[in-house]
């Protein structure tokens, strides 16, 4: 069975990035014969992404809960809230 490769400029960069073969071919292979491989889910949840869920959900209950404002920051606050701290 011949493998047709197709290249992009995302594979020579993912390669260059990981170094890995397997990677790079099975990136660089047609759909159907990515499909075509068996793939083992596991199954296990993904803590900090159960982790970023729940803290979204308190975010937006937090913000159903209390009122709306047109409380906003000037221009000189705004850039200060976004300077990295010096040190």
């Amino acid at each position: 069975m011949a493998i047709h490769l197709s290249v992009s400029a995302s594979s020579v960069k993912s390669w260059f990035q990981y170094r890995c073969q397997r990677k790079f071919v099975y990136e660089t292979m047609r759909r159907a014969e990515r499909e075509a491989i068996p793939v083992l889910e596991q199954g296990m949840p993904d803590v900090w992404s159960q982790f970023g869920d729940a803290y979204e959900r308190e975010v937006v209950e937090k913000l159903r809960r209390e009122p709306a404002t047109s409380v906003s920051l000037n221009p000189r606050a705004t850039s200060a809230s976004h300077r990295r701290p010096s040190g």
